[in-house]
């Protein structure tokens, strides 16, 4: 599982790296100037883009299920919650 975690880190700094770069090639592209444009697409990496970046869990690296607020999965969350250690947080019973 760490190699998950590493590989999503490097997505995210891929991404960071590339970022500005996106963003000019879009508003080229917008601008109808594809024959300049044409040159920076082709040496993306495939994973320098957002869409590849997944939320993982901090503590299990589980992709699915994932608070973005606490970035910890539902199971992880649940069991943080009924040990006390989040605060103002507490059990809910009918």
């Amino acid at each position: 599982m760490k190699y998950k975690i590493l590989v999503d880190k490097k997505k995210r700094f891929l991404f960071k790296k590339n970022e500005l770069k996106n963003i000019s090639i879009k508003i080229g592209i917008r601008l109808n100037q594809r024959l300049n444009v044409n040159s920076f697409i082709k040496p993306f990496e495939k994973n320098a883009v957002l869409t590849k970046i997944n939320n993982r869990c901090f503590v299990s690296s589980r992709s699915k299920g994932v608070y973005r607020k606490f970035k910890v999965s539902r199971l992880k969350f649940r069991d943080i919650l009924l040990n006390g250690n989040y605060p103002g947080f507490k059990k809910n019973c009918w």
